[in-house]
């Protein structure tokens, strides 16, 4: 049995490395590393509704959520802010952790992969 860090970085992994040959892989590196810090300095709501306005920012809000809801930390509804929105405080601090740990996921292989494939 897998740990849970070991499923979200292979998420994160898989997630990254299907982006690696995109036209605007470079929008979806600086996006996957700056998510956990935006997380923390605008929480994870505030994150959410910023991230929801343009394709590739909305592309990671849904692998974001596309992980959370694997995880059973939300339910599979349709909108993501008013979902976190809705959560008991215990429970937003749960998933804000849990997205902290995606995001930290994701720039970590954003950042290997993707800067790789840039320096060819």
């Amino acid at each position: 049995m897998q740990s849970l860090e070991h499923e979200r970085a292979k998420f994160a992994y898989n997630k990254i490395k299907n982006i690696e040959n995109h036209s605007e892989k470079d929008k979806y590196k600086s996006y996957a590393v700056n998510l956990g810090t935006l997380i923390l300095t605008n929480g994870l709501l505030s994150t959410v509704a910023f991230y929801s306005k343009e394709d590739i920012h909305k592309e990671i809000i849904e692998w974001l959520k596309e992980r959370l809801v694997n995880e059973n930390l939300i339910p599979a509804q349709i909108n993501f802010s008013k979902t976190i929105s809705e959560l008991p405080i215990e429970r937003y601090i749960l998933v804000t952790n849990a997205s902290l740990s995606i995001a930290q996921w994701l720039k970590r292989f954003a950042e290997a992969i993707l800067n790789k494939e840039s320096k060819q």
